[in-house]
């Protein structure tokens, strides 16, 4: 695949690799950001039969997610939303058998009181896992490393983009955790799109990530 900044070259987006754009230019940095917030035409995604490909179906934005933690809540809903349609034997009946239990026991303590209360027994999986609050753990929330490679093994999990954009990366992970999360990125087949407002000699900090480099005076460098 190949992703178009409207006045710029295309860059390489491939499964199993990362690629980074990398700007050292605060209006261009600004524009794409509004683009991939805005979904406009001004950054297309072409599969490898240059056919454009949805950006707000096809790429997954997840922009800075160690400072910004709504996209737990997000996936773990859509987690919990697949696991209850594809939870396998013999789980299923447990689950549903034990929230029997739980309900017989509830109605159960009601009766201490001379009033007509009931409750209403449900088996929906994913109802049962909302009312036991499915939250990621806190140790691996506890790095930006450990951040960043939860919201990946999310989509991982969730098949449910072609590329997933995070940025500010570089702030926050050394040149070693860049390269372990290289090797994750190859391991899976995840293609992940890095966009870092950066000047050209932290290049190197990416290893041999496709970089994209937009100077101060608009032009482009494939690094």
């Amino acid at each position: 695949m190949k992703l178009k900044f409207q006045g710029h070259e295309a860059l390489n987006v491939e499964a199993g690799k990362v690629s980074v754009m990398l700007l050292n230019n605060t209006k261009e940095y600004f524009r794409l950001i509004n683009c991939l917030n805005d979904n406009n035409d001004e950054l297309v995604l072409f599969d490898d039969n240059y056919e454009i490909k949805e950006i707000n179906r096809s790429v997954a934005w997840d922009a800075d997610v160690v400072m910004n933690d709504a996209w737990q809540d997000k996936y773990v809903n859509l987690i919990l939303k697949q696991l209850s349609k594809q939870i396998i034997e013999p789980y299923r009946s447990a689950m549903q058998h034990e929230m029997q239990r739980l309900c017989n026991v509830a109605q159960e303590g009601l009766y201490q009181y001379d009033l007509p209360l009931e409750l209403d027994y449900f088996d929906n999986l994913l109802r049962i896992y909302k009312v036991l609050k499915v939250h990621v753990v806190p140790s691996a929330l506890s790095n930006p490393y450990g951040i960043i490679l939860t919201d990946l093994k999310f989509h991982l999990e969730l098949n449910d983009c072609d590329v997933i954009a995070l940025n500010n990366i570089g702030n926050y992970l050394t040149a070693d955790e860049i390269r372990e999360l290289t090797a994750f990125v190859k391991d899976s087949g995840l293609a992940l799109l890095l966009i870092e407002f950066s000047e050209m000699s932290l290049r190197n900090k990416y290893g041999n990530a496709d970089v994209l480099y937009i100077d101060e005076d608009f032009i482009d460098w494939h690094l």
